[in-house]
């Protein structure tokens, strides 16, 4: 029953969804600067309201995780790819060691205009949903521009 409701609730939001503003943020963001959006709450939201579903311990914003996060989807969505490598070479980890943190996953989605719509496209996969799912993820970081969404994960 809950799968049920968990597919006409993401269906029934996809198709209400609005386009959501991004904000313009530099091409590097420094650990610590504090970036944290709309964007990034209601992602958090999304993730919480699955995990909940599920009785897992919600998730928290770490603005280290978002600097890693935003520099991926300002990279990728400035440039129009969609990749979880950036056209410098950079991967989920060296992002996440520039920004003095560890990241143990990171999601990309791209060309969707809100949160829900990039969470349905996660979570309809089996092997994603799960991960999303995992206790022992605690903390994760949200960069989205241009509509090119970069979620990283950590414990």
């Amino acid at each position: 029953m809950k799968k049920i409701l968990m597919v006409l609730l993401f269906i029934s939001s996809v198709l209400q969804a609005k386009e959501l503003v991004t904000e313009d943020f530099t091409d590097v963001v420094s650990p610590g600067e504090k970036v944290t959006s709309n964007y990034a709450q209601e992602m958090l939201n999304e993730l919480n309201m699955i995990r909940e579903w599920y009785d897992c311990e919600k998730l928290v914003l770490y603005e280290r995780l978002e600097c890693a996060a935003v520099t991926h989807s300002n990279d990728i969505g400035e440039n129009r790819i969609c990749s979880g490598k950036g056209t410098d070479g950079s991967t989920m980890d060296s992002r996440a060691d520039r920004c003095a943190t560890v990241a143990f996953g990171q999601f990309v989605a791209c060309g969707h205009t809100s949160a829900k719509a990039a969470v349905y496209s996660w979570t309809k996969d089996y092997s994603n949903r799960k991960f999303v799912l995992d206790p022992r993820l605690k903390k994760i970081g949200v960069g989205m521009h241009n509509n090119y969404w970069t979620v990283v994960f950590s414990y």
